[in-house]
């Protein structure tokens, strides 16, 4: 069975499941086409709204997960590469991303674009824990994207801090 095969099956079950779910359990007042098209976005900017129903409810969580399945690139649904001395190494498809960090210095996050590989425009990080972040990746150069991790904006700091983590889905869209 082919993975497209394999995730449409499994969105069709997390969709029937959030059906069918118990009149108790809080229903989420977000349909099935705003996930869908929520993970299909070309932009990073997050939708606070969606953000929330998805840690309330695992099932809409679940088909998220699965709709984002679809439009990426490349997935690495935990840590292939441990760390080594001072980078943070991580394989997602044929990319290759590094944390590279210097002493009293700014962390990079550094992707390694194959030539064959398509191009990415975006990065998602799920967190197992329910946080997130969609962060625009720029241009490569020479089939490189670099990116400054400034622990002066939160924002970058919860993308450090992610990437950092085993248990993070990694999605290149």
């Amino acid at each position: 069975m082919s993975r497209q095969s394999e995730n449409e099956e499994a969105a069709f079950a997390a969709l029937q499941e959030l059906r069918n779910a118990p009149a108790a359990e809080a229903r989420p007042l977000i349909s099935a086409a705003a996930i869908m098209a929520y993970a299909a976005r070309d932009t990073s900017v997050s939708d606070f709204r969606i953000e929330q129903a998805m840690r309330g409810v695992p099932n809409l969580r679940k088909l998220y997960h699965h709709a984002l399945s679809q439009h990426a690139r490349a997935i690495s649904p935990q840590a292939i590469a441990a760390a080594e001395a001072q980078t943070d190494l991580r394989n997602v498809g044929p990319y290759r991303l590094e944390i590279l960090t210097e002493d009293n210095a700014m962390d990079w996050l550094v992707i390694r674009i194959p030539e064959t590989a398509p191009e990415i425009q975006f990065m998602e990080l799920r967190g197992a824990g329910g946080e997130a972040a969609r962060i625009a990746l720029g241009d490569a150069v020479a089939g490189v994207i670099q990116l400054p991790l400034d622990a002066s904006f939160a924002e970058m700091e919860n993308v450090r801090d992610l990437l950092r983590d085993p248990a993070t889905e990694i999605f290149l869209l």
